[in-house]
């Protein structure tokens, strides 16, 4: 049984990119310089972080989070620099999430994270032992890598009839390797039309793509692109609003120093961001290619990954309060990997958004994997705001590359051999500037695009439960998880057991089905003296094991029959305190194991 807890904690396999029938490959990506990364004990595999570089954030009155602290150089600010210096490192950047908004109460208090250079003498590993043990720590972790979530693709005409996922006669619309004709099954779509007929625009609506960059001048997008008024006519090569990016008109490249507003540079590298935007918000019914979920929508590009290469959390996290900053309502996470950032995951809970993320392409072996045993994130953050999305193919099948469960994906959208946008210089001159890809990182934006739509209908109605200053009623989240088309083959598979049917929705054909109870439920949290967990007193024994977010086991206990509840002083096995952090935690019941959930331990 430990190797199925530590599979389940650590995230094993990393999602990978999936070669997929009736998609011919796309011609391999130009090398690009990166940074040297190393990936601990797992060679030939992608890097999971960063080399010499680490996230920290210290407690509140050991940083001033709470408040500035003028004319006091030996104050918190200070004291938490020093301590950085100390290892003979040095703070590359502070980043503080959301700007202009209250952080979510759960996070904490102001969310201030330091990105930290490490001397080349000193390894990550050394410096996260050293500062764990640190009191003023609240946490700190690598700097963790995601990468995109599609598979390979080819170009193709831009004709509706071939946009299966938004109505599905059984029509053929792709051709595989030997030539022959791809059709579908009627009716395995999202009920596009019928949703239309209701509305199609969600103009109001601005939709932050955090992802690589977007081609700009895509004949299919740059009306539906967000504008920044003081950068479009202001001038150029001056960051006139004064936020830190350099003629931002459209977005921002996080990629880059200095931040500037150049989000498409490489036909390449920005091909996943431009595919991604064209399925949310695609110009519909101007006669030129395909149409979005969304006919009219706000789209602003957050670049932080570099094409393969993917992208840093320090980097994601600047982009995610980018979006914040400038008025984004939704959120579209078409990447991941397998490592827990609770950075990350506070950065997410921070912006107050609706998080639509893609569950990830599986292994090296493309094939899915459960997210309930090897998470994938950030798709697997355990956080209401977050939406996780599989993948479904023409026939209303779950996809073979696409990760699923039970627990911790909520539903599928239409994600393979999907037709959108890509950069106009990705085709040979003369060639329509479209394609086909697959990948969770397909299925998402389709969610994306269909929660914009559901914000347009009903502006009053709250984005998520709990969203901040949410009102009463169903929310955008309820109502499409609520409507779903239920399916025996994702029946187990995913949380509502169903695909995306944006008409349904727009409905309330459905009322809102309750989630999986959890088996075990945990508070306070965060814990500060105690920590209690609760449990059915019935079917027998159970197991509680606890670790840190490395994998490592800290702690575990048997809970007997007739208990119904356990109550945890927080420290590990040897009775030690544990530092302040976050934990994961898990129930063993026989030959079942729960899905992780977190705990943070702040005293």
């Amino acid at each position: 049984m430990p190797w199925l807890v530590l599979a389940l904690v650590l995230g094993v396999a990393p999602p990978g990119d999936v070669a997929r029938a009736g998609a011919h490959p796309a011609p391999e990506p130009a090398s690009t310089p990166q940074p040297v990364l190393r990936v601990p004990g797992a060679p030939g595999r992608r890097p999971a972080y960063r080399e010499g570089e680490l996230l920290v954030r210290f407690r509140e009155e050991a940083d001033g989070a709470a408040g500035p602290s003028p004319g006091q150089p030996d104050g918190p600010r200070a004291v938490a620099v020093r301590k950085i210096e100390a290892l003979g490192a040095k703070v590359m950047r502070v980043l503080e999430l959301p700007r202009g908004h209250e952080p979510a109460p759960s996070v904490g208090g102001r969310l201030r994270l330091y990105h930290v250079r490490l001397p080349d003498a000193l390894g990550v590993e050394d410096a996260l032992s050293r500062l764990r043990e640190d009191p003023d720590v609240l946490y700190a972790e690598p700097n963790y890598l995601r990468y995109p979530t599609q598979t390979r693709v080819r170009p193709n005409d831009p004709l509706f009839v071939r946009q299966w996922a938004m109505d599905n006669a059984g029509q053929d619309f792709a051709y595989d390797p030997t030539g022959a004709q791809v059709s579908g099954t009627p009716d395995a779509d999202i009920d596009a039309p019928e949703a239309w007929s209701t509305i199609t625009d969600a103009a109001d609506i601005v939709v932050a793509v955090v992802d690589t960059g977007i081609d700009v001048g895509h004949p299919d997008l740059v009306a539906n692109l967000w504008v920044n008024p003081a950068e479009a006519g202001g001038l150029p090569g001056v960051d006139d609003d004064g936020n830190g990016c350099i003629d931002d008109v459209h977005g921002c490249d996080f990629t880059t120093y200095p931040r500037n507003g150049v989000v498409y540079d490489d036909p390449r590298d920005d091909f996943h961001g431009t595919h991604v935007a064209g399925i949310i918000g695609a110009q519909g019914d101007n006669g030129e290619g395909v149409a979005g979920v969304a006919w009219r929508v706000r789209i602003l590009s957050a670049k932080f990954l570099a094409g393969e290469a993917g992208g840093s959390v320090a980097d994601e996290i600047e982009a995610l309060a980018y979006a914040a900053a400038n008025g984004a309502h939704i959120i579209n996470a078409s990447y991941g990997s397998p490592q827990f950032s609770t950075f990350e995951r506070d950065a997410i809970e921070a912006t107050g958004l609706l998080f639509v993320a893609a569950a990830g392409n599986g292994g090296d072996d493309g094939v899915g994997d459960d997210n309930d045993a090897t998470p994938s994130y950030p798709a697997s953050y355990d956080l209401p705001n977050v939406i996780a999305v599989a993948a479904t193919d023409w026939n209303d099948r779950l996809s073979s590359f696409s990760n699923y469960g039970a627990h911790t994906v909520d539903l599928a959208a239409p994600g393979d051999l999907i037709l959108s946008t890509v950069p106009r210089g990705w085709v040979a001159p003369g060639e329509p500037p479209y394609a086909f890809a697959s990948g969770t990182s397909m299925a998402a934006p389709v969610v994306t695009g269909a929660s914009a739509l559901l914000m347009a209908a009903f502006p009053d109605a709250p984005p998520f439960p709990g969203a901040p200053g949410g009102g009463m009623g169903p929310t955008v989240k309820e109502m499409f998880l609520g409507s779903v088309d239920r399916l025996p083959g994702l029946n187990g598979r995913v949380a509502t057991g169903g695909r995306l049917n944006l008409a349904a929705a727009l409905r309330h054909e459905e009322t809102p089905p309750p989630r999986s109870q959890e088996p075990v439920r945990q508070g306070p949290n965060p814990a500060r003296s105690t920590a209690r967990f609760y449990v059915d007193a019935g079917g027998g024994a159970k197991e509680l094991r606890i670790f840190d977010v490395s994998g490592r086991e800290v702690f575990q206990a048997t809970i007997p029959e007739g208990q119904g509840m356990f109550e945890w002083d927080l420290r590990d096995g040897a009775g030690r305190p544990l530092a302040n952090g976050t934990y994961l935690f898990v129930l063993v019941t026989g030959e079942r194991v729960s899905r992780p959930q977190t705990l943070v331990i702040e005293r």
